[in-house]
């Protein structure tokens, strides 16, 4: 299973869930932006059409990430998520 297919479960140990984050880290940390985006896009079209995700969940991730993200970072996840709604 890929990482990003697995939920964070709320009943785990604060360690557990790191350890859970190190796994995702270490499958994500040596791929292309493209490949990135790409991942991205296929999970995020998924869950829309599962109605795991909708606008208002896309912005709500949006302003979540994007004061972490230099300028060029959120200006690629804004046109990512434009382009997903």
């Amino acid at each position: 299973m890929r990482p990003a297919q697995k939920a964070y479960p709320s009943h785990k140990m604060p360690w557990e869930v790191i350890r859970l984050l190190q796994d995702d880290y270490e499958y994500y940390r040596n791929r292309s932006k493209e490949d990135l985006l790409r991942e991205l896009s296929r999970l995020t079209e998924q869950q829309k059409q599962r109605g795991e995700l909708d606008e208002n969940g896309m912005e709500e991730a949006y302003s979540l990430l994007a004061p972490l993200l230099d300028p060029a970072q959120r200006q690629t996840l804004r046109a990512l998520i434009d382009g997903l709604k």
